[in-house]
């Protein structure tokens, strides 16, 4: 038998007898209650009031079954997503603020009250039967069968979705993924990345991301912009999934992230059994980085070559099979591909981390059909909110990203060569120019930074001098209603999305409000030279820059006269005194080695102040985590409490870069 601490049947013999009987003929002619006029159809036969237990009690009021509004209450939590703990908590929050006018043994009783309160156990229960209804359970039949019912719902909302039962596979795209497919940036690049174990099947998930001016877009994985297939695709080193993806996109370029295959290599450097020395391993590493990044291609691949002849036979080996796959990660071989400056797929990794901390909460979904629910609904909304944030002018992210190149291309010449081609001097070699071609609509910088279509200081200086371009990060009108139209599709005012100011060019107005320039661009379709000797916009900034200069100067100089006041003091006041205050003074005038450590040596000063003198015995009563800031001064045989305390380790870092510069192995973080 089940023991059990709680017990509903307590053999009580309190009931009511109630019998219902048709008001016919025949029962008027039996029934005595009918025959003399109780015209009723129900009568009670028995009350019977005698309870073995009493009735009104915590404990009796736990028993309480839930009523049926309740009932719905929570089932409308979990219908928005609500775990059953937070449903409860919500639930007695509401309770609570909705019955304020209750004293407190009333709000008690509201409380233990299990109709209107449901206990833990009757709210995983009704969680349990609500679960099983929209997600089935566990096994792939079940899951196939409730993903069908709600095909047509998931549709009906404009999005799409194919499920494979041998193997078990599910594609999803949802609405802003489908209307993503409309939009140029989805036939460049695109970047592939899985995350296992979303779910309690361990089920993995596959994303499908484009690059556009607010960074990653969901795609899925059924079109892209009528080609049929993306440009450019970008992965990590996991062999099964490149070759889904060339098997499904045979015609799409794969690529390899520098990242993943700098921490493969790093890693692979570290395992002992390759027998590579400690103090190789920098020096080999940082050699194939600089093959990786490098731009010219003759030159990576006679440095290639000298690895490959290297004198351990195994890391020779292994740079033979990447040599052999060097279009997939070399960076000199990407100049030409669409990949908007992307040499990683932080993009995907990125968006993997907020489907694991948003929509899943750091914890797994029950099953596959409860994935697709969330992906529809909780990461749709989070996509959703993101777009109507850059559309309605509330990130200045791109206009901080704008400006950080201007102040470097202001200074730039600008030579228009015909409708698709520019030449912009060099900032740093006199007497070099780079061209800036237009390739389908798009610009394209051969500088080094401006590799794969990256904006570039050379594309702004020409769009400083007022041509019209397409590669700039700055978000124009059309591309503030493009970005409403993926998030809640045409179903909107496209005028909402206009400036403040009346005027054509909204990212000419934006960057003049951000910078607070005024320059007129030009309209001539001949040969354009622009040259600096126009008046300077920045001539009110250098003014303020020359009287910033002669007050710093002044400054200086009041400075000098100072110390030369404090010598002649310190000469004239030979003693101990004066020499432990001076080797103070000297001390703290060697910490400034920055601009930045001006204000930080009064500010540490001001902070540390005077210790409070304690007595060692007070000191050494005390624990280490709870402080009231006093110190004891250091004098005498430690306590035995110091000599205990646990040193909090540190934790490893997980930065690739740093890593390989302390010569240390790579953090596993999965």
């Amino acid at each position: 038998s089940i023991v059990t601490t709680r017990n509903r049947n307590q053999q009580c013999q309190a009931a009511i007898k109630i019998i219902i009987k048709k008001d016919t003929m025949h029962t008027r002619r039996r029934d005595e209650h009918l025959r003399n006029g109780l015209n009723t159809e129900i009568q009670l036969y028995l009350i019977k009031f005698i309870h073995s237990h009493k009735l009104h009690n915590a404990e009796a009021y736990s028993f309480l079954k839930v009523s049926s509004g309740i009932h719905d209450n929570f089932i409308s939590y979990f219908n928005n997503g609500m775990t059953p703990s937070a449903a409860k908590s919500y639930h007695e929050v509401q309770l609570t603020a909705s019955n304020e006018e209750y004293d407190e043994m009333e709000f008690i009783k509201l409380l233990a009250n299990a109709q209107v309160n449901p206990t833990e156990r009757q709210v995983q229960y009704v969680y349990e039967n609500w679960r099983t209804t929209h997600f089935g359970d566990r096994s792939s039949d079940s899951i196939v069968n409730i993903l069908r019912e709600k095909r047509s719902g998931f549709e009906k909302d404009g999005g799409r979705i194919e499920i494979s039962e041998n193997p078990f596979a599910i594609a999803i795209v949802t609405p802003i993924m489908k209307r993503a497919h409309c939009c140029s940036f989805s036939k460049n690049i695109v970047f592939v990345d899985s995350s296992g174990s979303c779910d309690q099947g361990n089920s993995s998930v596959t994303f499908f991301f484009g690059s556009s001016k607010i960074s990653g877009i969901p795609l899925g994985n059924i079109a892209f912009d009528g080609q049929l297939y993306p440009s450019v695709i970008m992965t990590d080193d996991s062999a099964a999934e490149r070759q889904a993806l060339k098997a499904a996109f045979p015609s799409a370029r794969l690529l390899l992230s520098a990242f993943h295959i700098c921490q493969a290599l790093w890693r692979w450097l570290w395992e002992s059994k390759h027998g590579i020395d400690k103090a190789d391993r920098q020096s080999k590493m940082l050699h194939f980085r600089s093959i990786l990044f490098s731009h010219n291609e003759t030159e990576a691949l006679k440095s290639m070559d000298e690895l490959c002849k290297d004198i351990n036979v195994q890391f020779a080996k292994h740079m033979t099979l990447l040599k052999n796959r060097m279009q997939e990660w070399a960076v000199c071989y990407r100049k030409h591909l669409f990949i908007h400056g992307h040499n990683t797929n932080n993009v995907i990794e990125s968006s993997i981390r907020i489907f694991r901390d948003v929509v899943l909460e750091r914890c797994k979904a029950f099953n596959a059909a409860a994935l697709v629910d969330f992906i529809f609904k909780v990461l749709e909304d989070y996509h959703k909110r993101r777009l109507i944030k850059f559309a309605t002018y509330k990130v200045t992210k791109p206009i901080l990203h704008y400006k950080s190149f201007l102040e470097k291309a202001k200074n730039l010449k600008v030579t228009k060569v015909n409708d698709n081609s520019y030449l912009v001097t060099s900032s740093s070699n006199v007497g070099i120019e780079y061209m800036v071609q237009v390739n389908n609509g798009y610009e394209h910088c051969e500088c080094p930074a401006g590799s794969g279509g990256s904006f570039c200081k050379h594309i702004c200086a020409i769009h400083y001098n007022g041509f019209i371009i397409e590669n700039i990060p700055i978000l124009s009108t059309e591309d503030r209603i493009t970005l409403g139209n993926l998030a809640v599709g045409n179903n909107f005012d496209p005028s909402f999305m206009t400036p403040m100011e009346n005027i054509d060019d909204a990212t000419t107005s934006m960057v003049q409000k951000s910078n607070e320039l005024d320059y007129s661009a030009s309209t001539t379709t001949n040969l354009h030279i622009v040259t600096t000797e126009n008046p300077d916009p920045f001539s009110s900034s250098d003014q303020n820059e020359s009287d910033i200069q002669n007050k710093v100067t002044l400054e200086i100089e009041q400075l000098q006269v100072n110390m030369n006041r404090i010598t002649s003091l310190a000469q004239n006041n030979v003693n101990l005194m004066v020499l432990k205050n001076l080797r103070q003074f000297n001390k703290l005038l060697g910490t400034i080695n920055t601009v930045s450590d001006f204000p930080e040596i009064f500010f540490n000063r001001l902070r540390r102040g005077k210790l409070i003198g304690t007595q060692p015995t007070s000191k050494a009563r005390r624990t280490r985590k709870i402080t009231s800031g006093a110190n004891r001064i250091q004098s005498g045989r430690p306590s035995n409490m110091e000599n205990c305390i646990k040193q909090k380790k540190k934790a490893k870092i997980r930065c690739l870069g740093t890593n390989i510069a302390n010569n240390v192995p790579h953090t596993k973080s999965h």
